[in-house]
């Protein structure tokens, strides 16, 4: 038999792999892969500086061809370009566009299982991408840390990078681990982006990343066809389904919770619109099967979280309505921001009321629960897993906030803020998710509404009443089906049909396992008694999120221009002006006893319809100038009926 003995010399392997097409500009780049031949003006200037080899921090508008800014310095430069992105959707999208043009790219993901996060950093290592993308909880992993010395990576872009600030509105702790790229790749350039940063957060993002004398850019945020407005009504509600009815092309609700997200849906079918509910507690394939119908134009409406939305392109989004306040103007301008991204004028509206407003400011409350309660929840920690004072394990505790809670009487939310607090102190570590597969959990509607359906309803009426009575309710129940059906004589699938039901019709929320969380001691154990939040991480941020909730009020409030106000609390420095589209800025100019002329009729007029006819974006002001033509005798009633003065 013969024996041929293959010997590969890796360094020209990865040579051969790593050489791309001589590019003399990155217009050529632009023009070969996208179909450009010029960048539009706010990407000329990083994309520029990357390519010359300057770190850029570079602050660009929502659905603008960010992504562009860092994908051709990424080619030009060649060698590798490892993008940090912190969602697995935006990674998703981003790979795809770039193989359908034939470029080398993978990305590590918590969905891909192990062998291709192994393919992906091996594939990375010899020179085989141009292109890898990970999340920045995946940097400090062991097989990404054993290869990160041979992946020949010339470029870092950051997506998002306001996550890397304890000042943004999306903070992730693992996004300060980012830096220490720098002592084991001091060649590669850097490149940060973001849609949304203050003049603090933008500031604070090249001191986290340690940029090196970046070239800082920011773009004028201002999208001139987005219309913003606020319809503040007695029935928010029952406003944005009227609008929603009237409207046309494809539009999102967005709302605060999942079970908010089943309940518009249902709202909105009920109406007689194709609407679809979209949050994270969904299924993947039913998540992507929605977003399909969505995004190819056979559902008009999605009733959805701010899960949805991210990595998502579709350029016709006719109008974003919000039946939630965002807790901050950045959350709102990135959910705002997708519409309109084909250029079409496209409407940008809220329709807050009171409940609304003290709902957001249980929620910032809720993130900031008692320094005795994070105590209680760090001694509950060390009891679990058996942690004597002064002792700092090298294994994990196993922790289910939701069992633990409902056995103390606390909600998750409250636990899981906790455990928050602990990790940004630098106490622990919070690991992969772990499960215990004989266990539900069950978060439930409004008690008032749980009691009106019990009364209505005779099927499951027993278990929901238990569950509503039950501690941590409504805000999560630990529950054992399997022994609640024994228990009182009832087949398993029963029971379990009566809480899909549930689910579907909004009046509850479940998960078939109790999921848990493996914790990490980052420090020895200390009495509880002892333990003490840095002010930075509780005091100061607390303050800091009630100043943007504050300054989200006052938009909502404001009688100048919206785009006005966006502009100055993002600190451009773009004179731009009134935009002229919003609803302030058509009630400056709008002439309501002209109007009313040429909508009231000599017969009079129903009331509730004459504010119909009001557009969208005109309803809040048109209302105060109706009232005040009938202060002035201009309008007069007669009953519900409206009639004109003569």
């Amino acid at each position: 038999m013969l024996r041929m003995t293959f010997v590969l010399n890796w360094d020209k392997f990865r040579a051969s792999m790593n050489t791309s097409d001589a590019f003399a500009a990155p217009e050529e780049i632009l023009l070969r892969y996208w179909g450009f031949r010029t960048f539009r003006d706010f990407q000329q200037g990083p994309v520029r500086d990357l390519c010359a080899g300057r770190d850029v921090l570079a602050v660009l508008p929502t659905g603008g061809g960010k992504t562009v800014c860092y994908q051709v310095p990424g080619i030009f430069r060649g060698g590798l370009c490892l993008v940090i992105s912190p969602l697995i959707a935006l990674m998703k999208d981003q790979i795809e566009g770039l193989r359908r043009k034939g470029i080398r790219c993978d990305a590590v993901t918590a969905e891909g299982g192990p062998r291709d996060a192994e393919r992906a950093l091996e594939n990375a290592a010899v020179g085989a991408l141009q292109f890898l993308y990970v999340s920045p909880e995946r940097l400090k992993s062991e097989a990404f840390q054993a290869r990160l010395d041979r992946m020949p990576i010339r470029t870092v872009a950051i997506d998002e990078a306001h996550c890397i600030s304890q000042w943004g509105h999306d903070f992730r702790p693992a996004y300060r681990e980012i830096a220490a790229l720098r002592v084991r790749k001091p060649d590669a350039v850097w490149g940060a982006f973001t849609a949304t940063a203050t003049a603090e957060v933008f500031e604070d993002i090249a001191v986290q990343l340690q940029l090196q004398s970046p070239a800082k850019h920011r773009s004028n945020m201002r999208r001139p066809n987005l219309n913003y407005g606020v319809c503040a009504s007695r029935d928010a509600a029952a406003s944005l389904i009227e609008e929603a009815m009237k409207a046309t092309g494809t539009g999102l609700v967005y709302v605060g919770t999942r079970i908010a997200a089943e309940r518009w849906a249902d709202r909105l079918q009920r109406a007689g619109i194709s609407a679809q509910a979209y949050h994270a507690g969904l299924e993947a394939s039913v998540k992507a099967d929605r977003q399909r119908k969505w995004i190819a134009g056979e559902l008009q409406v999605m009733a959805c979280t701010s899960a949805f939305g991210m990595g998502i392109d579709k350029p016709d989004v006719r109008w974003v309505y919000h039946a939630h306040i965002p807790a901050d103007l950045e959350s709102y301008v990135q959910e705002a921001g997708r519409a309109g991204r084909d250029g079409q004028p496209s409407d940008c509206v809220v329709f807050p009321d009171a409940a609304l407003v003290q709902e957001t400011e249980d929620r910032i409350a809720q993130r900031f629960p008692e320094v005795s309660t994070v105590r209680q929840v760090y001694q509950g920690l060390a009891n679990e897993g058996r942690v004597a004072i002064g002792d700092q394990p090298e294994e994990t505790t196993r922790f289910s906030p939701h069992a633990w809670g409902a056995e103390k009487g606390l909600s998750v939310r409250t636990v899981q803020a906790a455990l928050n607090l602990l990790v940004a102190g630098g106490f622990i570590e919070v690991h992969e998710q772990v499960a215990k597969p004989s266990g539900t959990w069950v978060q439930l509607a409004s008690q008032a509404q749980c009691s009106a359906w019990i009364e209505e309803q005779a099927w499951g009426w027993e278990l929901l009443d238990q569950l509503r009575r039950s501690p941590g309710a409504p805000s999560g129940v630990a529950f054992d089906p399997v022994a609640w059906a024994r228990n009182h004589h009832r087949p398993v699938q029963e029971v379990v049909g009566w809480m899909e039901r549930w689910d579907r019709m909004g009046i509850g929320e479940w998960s078939p396992s109790l999921p848990g969380l493996s914790i990490r001691w980052l420090q020895p154990r200390m009495g509880a008694e002892r333990l003490a939040l840095p002010k930075s991480i509780y005091t100061d941020r607390r303050v800091h999120l009630e100043s943007k909730w504050n300054a989200m009020k006052a938009y909502l409030a404001s009688t100048e221009c919206r785009a006005e106000f966006l502009d100055e609390y993002f600190g451009t420095s773009h004179r731009n002006g009134p935009c002229g589209t919003c609803d302030r800025c058509i009630c400056a100019s709008w002439n309501g006893a002209v109007w009313a002329q040429e909508n009231i009729p000599d017969e009079g007029i129903d009331g509730h319809e004459l504010i119909e006819r009001l557009p969208l974006l005109m309803r809040d002001c048109g209302i105060r100038a109706l009232r005040g033509l009938r202060e002035e005798g201009t309008l007069h009633s007669q009953g519900n009926r409206v009639f004109l003065s003569r």
